[in-house]
């Protein structure tokens, strides 16, 4: 680029200074003359005669008018005096006017070539301490700033190639994450990208740990049954039945990761909800599973109350709520669920009276096959909360939990109005 711009300078002066001085040196030429012409016209053509001829007058006429590129004079279509006319019919020609002494107009029309030997004077300049300095200091900027740039670059691009073969002993310094330029920028995003998939991946992990812990436990306790009856020592019906219960189990669970792992990726379809009929439902075939269980439910609105949303995924928050407060709240107690239209948004608490959870398992139990107290072999599989933050997350809400004051937890799912899809 220095290069270039160097080129482009020197040959834009270059060539106006070149042309500037031919023009000078023919309108002194040409000025000569008409001198001559305005004096003596026939001593023109004693001229002309004698530049054909090149007799021994030639060389000093040459020198003495400076003749040494064509050039032709005309006084209104008048023919004054031509030097190698055959030079100006094929190159690029231009014209002035020359005014004389005695105030009479003619016009010059000289020939204008390429600028001579442009390297060789750019050379020379170049020789110039001012250009040699100037050259120098260019090259270090551009040299400091190669580096200042090409440097992070290549040692980001390492990073990623390590990472990309599984080797994560390299991490971005903080040299790069704290400069403030756009390679900064792309330092942190590079080490949140980095950060993001080594949650995924510790996710990933945990969840094929926890799920196969989870098909480990009734796969045992078929094995076990099976064993027992190639004894034939103990009630083969009581064994068949738990061996059936075992592979519900297996098939509830995998149903449950099924839910879970195509959330974020199954196309739903968007519909217009009453969120009221919907929990009114939910609540009718909660009926059916647990038909001892208490309910009690209050609107603060007696008019109905409409989201835009997926309705597969609300029916499926708040079955999961309902299923959990069912299995935490004691006998002849009630569950509570209050449907809240506020000004920002819409809100489902749904309170259960049981023992709540402890202020550290908040967070946790919204990791996948998580339950309080880390018990493995309670009903249900960890997975409902988790699925509930899955479905919050598609409609832009949120979900929290809380122990309530007065003992129990309070789960709230809020769907703001200026998220609705």
């Amino acid at each position: 680029m220095i290069l270039a711009t160097t080129y482009f300078v020197i040959y834009s002066v270059e060539d106006l200074d070149f042309n500037e001085r031919r023009k000078q040196n023919a309108e002194t030429v040409a000025q000569k003359i008409i001198k001559i012409y305005e004096i003596n016209p026939k001593k023109i053509n004693t001229l002309e005669k004698s530049i054909k001829r090149k007799n021994a007058n030639f060389l000093s006429l040459k020198r003495q008018l400076g003749l040494e590129r064509p050039i032709k004079i005309t006084n209104d279509d008048e023919l004054i005096f031509q030097f190698r006319p055959k030079g100006l019919q094929k190159g690029n020609n231009t014209s002035f006017e020359v005014v004389s002494d005695n105030g009479n107009t003619y016009t010059v029309t000289i020939l204008l070539k390429a600028t001579p030997r442009f390297f060789l004077t750019a050379i020379e300049r170049l020789k110039t301490v001012q250009f040699i300095l100037m050259l120098i200091a260019s090259a270090l900027v551009s040299l400091i700033l190669s580096w200042s740039i090409i440097r992070p670059l290549k040692k980001l691009g390492k990073i990623s190639r390590n990472y990309a073969n599984s080797d994560m002993s390299l991490s971005i310094g903080e040299d790069l994450l704290f400069r403030g330029d756009e390679i900064g920028d792309l330092s942190r995003d590079f080490n949140f990208m980095i950060k993001e998939v080594e949650k995924n991946i510790q996710s990933q992990t945990r969840l094929m740990h926890d799920v196969s812990h989870e098909l480990r436990a009734p796969l045992a306790r078929i094995q076990a049954a099976v064993g027992l009856i190639d004894q034939k020592n103990t009630n083969e019906v009581r064994l068949v039945g738990q061996m059936n219960r075992e592979c519900e189990r297996i098939d509830q669970l995998i149903q449950s990761i099924l839910e879970f792992s195509r959330i974020d990726k199954k196309d739903y379809k968007l519909s217009r909800i009453d969120m009221s009929e919907t929990i009114r439902n939910q609540l009718e075939n909660l009926k059916l599973e647990f038909p001892n269980k208490k309910t009690e439910y209050f609107e603060t609105e007696n008019m109905p109350i409409f989201i835009d949303g997926y309705e597969e995924l609300v029916e499926s928050a708040i079955e999961n709520i309902l299923r959990n407060a069912c299995k935490y709240t004691p006998e002849n107690t009630p569950i509570d669920i209050h449907l809240h239209q506020r000004k920002d948004s819409i809100e489902i608490s749904i309170r259960d009276y049981g023992p709540g959870v402890l202020s550290y398992e908040k967070e946790k139990l919204l990791q996948p096959f998580f339950r309080s107290g880390n018990k493995m072999h309670t009903d249900g599989f960890g997975l409902g909360l988790s699925i509930v933050q899955k479905a919050m997350a598609q409609h832009r809400g949120e979900l929290t939990l809380n122990n309530h004051p007065k003992g129990g937890l309070i789960v709230v799912l809020r769907f703001n109005k200026g998220a609705d899809k």
